[in-house]
């Protein structure tokens, strides 16, 4: 009997390979890979601090294993649409979304179908629950990092992505005490020098 092989693995060992913010010049290199990454433990800790500071009922490794798989189409092949083309109208936003959702679905149809049924939330993800909305939020927090080290590099091109980001976490801020309770505790700490850190 022939087994049929599942190329799910096979496709997120290739996240390393998609290079993120690629219409920029980049000092430091940046990939979907470790970008999941910062996004599980952001939106980790922000459900935990749902959970163990304000007594929601948020499952941090809910958020976690949400944030992992949250670039999952661009994983399935469709690489980084720059955000300025994503919202160029709503036209062009709600196409595009289209298309992720396809490619979406070729990861989901990668896996053995006793997988699936865990997977597809994880894979399609609802976009308007709270859950979703914390993830998009650790998401957020990510970019506005990733975009203040290269400006703090010295990479003036990084300028307006994060005047963007500022704008965007406030408003999450607004919306969330967890968010509001992060900020103020966690932000100032991760662009110092590593003997700044460790001191």
């Amino acid at each position: 009997m022939t087994i049929e092989q599942s190329n799910f693995l096979a496709l997120w060992k290739r996240a390393a390979n998609i290079k993120r913010w690629p219409l920029q010049t980049n000092l430091t290199e940046n990939n979907d890979a470790t970008h999941s990454f910062e996004v599980a433990v952001i939106a980790h800790l922000l459900g935990t601090i749902e959970k163990d500071v304000f007594n929601l009922d948020t499952d941090p490794d809910k958020l976690a294993a949400m944030a992992i798989f949250h670039e999952a189409s661009e994983v399935a092949g469709l690489g980084d649409i720059n955000s300025n083309a994503k919202n160029m109208s709503a036209e062009v936003h709600a196409s595009i979304k289209q298309i992720e959702k396809m490619f979406e679905l070729k990861m989901l149809d990668g896996l053995p179908p006793e997988l699936k049924p865990r997977y597809e939330t994880l894979i399609i993800q609802p976009k308007d629950t709270r859950d979703a909305k914390l993830v998009k939020v650790a998401d957020d927090i990510a970019c506005y990092l990733e975009a203040e080290k290269e400006y703090k590099l010295g990479n003036f091109e990084y300028r307006d992505a994060v005047s963007h980001c500022r704008v965007k976490l406030n408003q999450w801020r607004d919306e969330f005490d967890s968010v509001d309770w992060f900020l103020t505790r966690f932000m100032s700490e991760v662009n110092q020098t590593i003997d700044h850190t460790l001191g």
